[in-house]
């Protein structure tokens, strides 16, 4: 997570394939050095490729759940479903188990210990059409177009955007709000590629402009951005 908003993402996807409520999950960080290897999490790479490998590990904790809860409940495993932290039963909603019940007061499965999913995911191979270029290289990538209204003093050079507008293809937006946000930062980090940011070195090789005292970024005033 590096302020993308995979992880409420990620809450909704888990919340969803088990009928309850986002704040319902908690989402555990690992140290890095610990953890396998990744390619990174930029743009909505965690969305598409963590989400799907969560939705994988989640089956799989339904189907042990559920075989679980069909030795207590002496319902067979296919017969069942979940919601809200309980186990119940689809022919008869009312006959239900809270999720407490399919652990003995250790807090273990017998014979199983914890009840944990597992999932791995990777997407298939891009394409890229070697006489036109045009393809999909990246699964996750998404195509865009931005336009930019600039006011120039002719006297002084000054620059000043005035208005901003973009247009994405996002495919299934899973979170409005999040996904705005995240294109508004994308649309001000491109102004700012282009009309502020610089390193600056002076005739001996050294960086003049080493700090954000110096060095310009865009502020609000300055990505003026439309509906």
């Amino acid at each position: 997570e590096m302020g993308q908003g995979c992880n409420t993402v990620l809450a909704q996807i888990a919340a969803e394939e088990f009928n309850t409520t986002p704040d319902k999950i908690k989402i555990v960080f690992d140290d890095s050095a610990l953890c396998p290897f990744d390619h990174g999490t930029f743009c909505s790479r965690g969305t598409f490729q963590n989400g799907n490998a969560l939705r994988i590990a989640c089956a799989d904790l339904k189907r042990q759940i559920f075989e679980r809860a069909s030795e207590i409940m002496q319902i067979p495993a296919y017969k069942l479903e979940t919601r809200n932290g309980t186990v119940y039963d689809r022919d008869n909603p009312n006959n239900m188990i809270p999720f407490s019940k399919l652990f003995n007061k250790g807090g273990w499965v017998p014979g199983t210990g914890e009840l944990m999913g597992r999932g791995v995911y990777s997407n298939p191979k891009g394409f890229v059409e070697p006489e036109t270029g045009q393809g999909k290289p990246v699964a996750y990538y998404s195509y865009g177009c931005l336009g930019i209204e600039l006011g120039i003093n002719v006297e002084t050079g000054e620059m000043k955007i005035m208005q901003a507008a973009a247009w994405f293809d996002c495919g299934t937006v899973l979170n409005p709000i999040a996904t705005k946000a995240q294109l508004e930062g994308a649309i001000s980090m491109g102004i700012g590629q282009a009309c502020f940011e610089e390193t600056i070195f002076n005739a001996e090789g050294k960086l003049i402009n080493p700090s954000f005292r110096d060095y310009k970024i865009p502020t609000m005033m300055d990505s003026p951005l439309n509906e």
